[in-house]
């Protein structure tokens, strides 16, 4: 052994300040000659010489003695253990960093070796063996989690005593689930390790048989996780970490790994979702001793001691529990190993009980796992029962939900049949009916051939209270041939279906002549909304009503604050009423378009509804004498209506708004229509003929002379009137006579 021990050992002197005095003493060990089994070296094959140098520099790395391990690489792959070494070592940064990320509690391994394995000056055989290691060795978890934990173990690789060294293993689990969970059949816990299911005769299997066992009673009996018992289950342990065995179970025999193994179980139950106030293992700590089947921590073997202290105390771990028993020789260890290495810490846990370590803070620490989490877990193991339990809960939850929505005094609606109003809920049923004092003759809104109802209702919170009414809005016809005409009812019910108010208006508009009063009865309905005109919470009914066979038309509004209503009474036919604020005051106006007879033209009419008690101008009607109107407007008819060609005898008006604001007036005449346009301050803006109103045009122009239809329009456009209360002027102008 002398050819390739010889310069190991000068280099061992000449770099000692770089090394850790326990790799050299055990290395030395090696090599003078202390194993039986390489005592004399002409017995030794390349093979075990290469294994025996391989695992000495395993051991240098598991202390943090990099330097020493690439010696001991250089030896086993027959390299100059004197050139690679000379090279490596004088780079300090590799020191430098390596000692700041201990420092900070970083593993330095992974950084320092991957800084090795890229220096130019390394033999590739070497770069290979150690990457291989590398490799091996596997990662640290640098964060805390229920399913793996640190522990430390003496190894004896292959009978080479001198080499028994202490690994820090990191042992990881899951735990999974088999099938369903039973109901009635309590199921024995899977144990597997390294892919083998686990046999009662194994030392190390009885350890995690031991160790699952009393972790599931534990939970059982003082966090009531009965459920596990009941589910088919399967415990999955493999080993990760600084170890180059491949059987792991075999090679660490004693008892130190019960404790935590017993830990790590109870991670994987707490990872199971199995409560929501859990304890997640740190990753920081190094756990060592026995447990036995009541969960009481018993000491270990004081002969591996100190190798695990020392494994421990060159890592980055920064705590080691070890049994209480053991504490104090421990100490005494770890005192030594502080003077020699002042820059290196550790710190001792004492530990009585399995539940003692569960609970102390440098071990595990608290976690939380959402309600909503823990209850889909549960959910999810139990799946086939939660199905049948689902299928018996879900209808008669719905059962129990559905049935008093179901028979509920809340209306949405109502049916009119035989003169009956019949009140139902959201689900169709009648909960209510109230026989109405008149008849209606029941016909379907869009069967009127001519737009107007027979009925209509609204459902609103119409007092401000919070809760929705009911508003129906009937014709008694019973005196009149016209199915649609008559006097007008209104009446109002309470969420419940209960009456609250019927009104009657009016079934006459009368106006004066010379000749007597002409009485214009029985009323058409065109239109009803419900809006909140004065801004105080309760909303106001509009109705638009027209005469069944003559010119006379009306607006109402009705207060349900009071039940009283004000009629604006219009000499001719409204078409449609729009409500909005058209002139910027804040308070919304009603804008109503048509027909007056009077001018023979068509008009448009802003309104205060408010203040609405009136009639339109020039023929007042009798109780509604007031010239009422904010603004009334004079639409000019165009030159085609006086052609007996054109076959008008009146044109009609219609009103909307498009989404820049511009207010559009369409004056119908016969089948045509010409667009005046008006902006907020009801200035005519525009005035658009329609491609029909333009054929009849150009086809009559020749015949009689005609102007040309961008001259007429603007003609037109100077046409439009604005009522004052006494004259008709040609800007935009208020009523003054209000």
């Amino acid at each position: 052994m002398q050819h390739f021990t010889r310069p190991l050992i000068q280099a061992l002197d000449r770099h000692v300040e770089c090394l850790n005095h326990e790799a050299i003493t055990a290395i030395k060990g090696i090599t003078d000659g202390n194993s039986s089994e390489i005592a004399n070296p002409l017995t030794l094959s390349n093979a075990m010489r290469r294994r025996i140098s391989r695992r000495s520099a395993y051991y240098a790395f598991v202390l943090g003695d990099y330097i020493e391990g690439l010696r001991k690489l250089a030896d086993a792959e027959s390299q100059d253990a004197e050139s690679v070494i000379d090279a490596i070592s004088c780079d300090s940064s590799i020191h430098d960093e390596l000692w700041s990320r201990a420092n900070s509690r970083v593993p330095p391994e992974l950084l320092a070796v991957d800084k090795i394995l890229l220096h130019r000056d390394l033999p590739q055989p070497m770069r290979c063996s150690l990457a291989a290691m590398r490799d091996e060795w596997g990662r640290i978890v640098d964060q805390s989690s229920y399913d793996s934990i640190s522990c430390v173990m003496i190894a004896d690789p292959s009978g080479v005593g001198a080499l028994s060294i202490g690994k820090i293993l990191r042992i990881h689990a899951t735990l999974n689930k088999i099938a369903d969970a039973s109901v009635r059949r309590i199921h024995d816990p899977e144990i597997q390790f390294n892919g083998r299911i686990q046999g009662d005769a194994d030392p190390f299997a009885q350890q995690m048989k031991r160790a699952v066992l009393y972790a599931e009673d534990y939970f059982l009996k003082t966090h009531g996780v009965w459920e596990l018992q009941r589910l088919p289950r399967k415990y999955t342990f493999h080993v990760s970490g600084q170890t180059s065995l491949s059987s792991v179970e075999h090679s660490f025999t004693g008892g130190s790994a019960g404790l935590a193994l017993t830990l790590l179980t109870m991670g994987c139950i707490d990872g199971f979702c199995t409560r929501c106030n859990t304890r997640i293992l740190r990753e920081d700590a190094v756990i060592s001793g026995a447990v036995n089947s009541s969960g009481a921590v018993e000491s270990i073997s004081n002969s591996g001691l100190e190798e695990k202290i020392r494994t421990v105390f060159f890592s980055p771990y920064r705590y080691l529990a070890l049994p209480e028993t053991n504490i104090e020789t421990a100490e005494t260890i770890l005192k030594t190993l502080k003077l020699l290495h002042p820059r290196c810490s550790l710190e001792l846990i004492s530990v009585t009980s399995t539940t003692n370590a569960h609970e102390d803070q440098k071990i595990t620490m608290a976690a939380r796992i959402g309600r909503s989490r823990v209850i889909l877990a549960k959910l999810g193991r139990w799946r086939k029962h939660a199905v049948m339990a689902s299928l018996m809960f879900v209808p008669t939850m719905l059962a129990a939900i559905l049935l008093p929505l179901m028979f509920q005094h809340k209306i949405s609606g109502a049916h009119l049949s035989e003169g009956t109003l019949s009140m139902i809920n959201p689900f169709g049923r009648t909960f209510k009916t109230h026989a109405l004092p008149y008849q209606i003759r029941e016909k379907l809104p869009q069967q009127h051939p001519f737009g107007q109802m027979n009925s209509a209702e609204h459902i609103a919170d119409v007092d401000g209270d919070g809760r929705r009414e009911y508003v129906f809005v009937g014709i008694d016809s019973r005196t009149t041939r016209n199915p649609f005409a008559g006097r007008i009812n209104i009446h109002l019910f309470s969420q419940s279906g209960d009456s609250l108010a019927h009104i009657s208006l009016w079934n006459a508009l009368t106006l004066p002549d010379k000749d007597g009063d002409q009485v214009y009865a029985d009323y058409m309905l065109y239109h009803s909304r419900l809006d909140d005109f004065d801004g105080d919470g309760r909303k106001e009914l509009t109705l638009l009503l027209r005469n069944a066979g003559f010119f006379p038309c009306a607006i109402v509004v009705l207060s349900f604050k009071d039940m009283r209503f004000q009629t604006y009474a219009h000499l001719g036919h409204l078409n449609n009423i729009l409500v909005d604020d058209f002139d910027g005051d804040g308070r919304l106006d009603i804008l109503a378009a048509g027909t007056n007879n009077a001018y023979g033209g068509s008009v448009m009419a802003m309104l205060d509804p408010t203040d609405l008690e009136g009639s339109s101008p020039k023929l007042p009607f009798k109780d509604h004498e007031r010239d009422i109107s904010k603004m009334y407007i004079l639409i000019p008819k165009s030159v085609l209506v006086a052609l007996p060609e054109a076959d008008v005898t009146r044109p009609e008006a219609s009103i909307d708004v498009y989404g820049n604001g511009t207010i559009r007036i369409s004056s119908i005449e016969g089948n045509r229509s010409i667009f005046f346009h008006f902006d907020s301050a009801m200035t005519c803006i525009g005035v658009f003929p329609t491609d029909y109103w333009k054929l009849l045009h150009d086809q009559l122009a020749p015949k009689y002379g005609l102007l040309p239809i961008d001259r007429h329009m603007q003609e037109l456009r100077d046409k439009v009137r604005y009522w004052d209360g006494e004259n008709w002027l040609n800007t935009p102008t208020v009523n003054r006579s209000r």
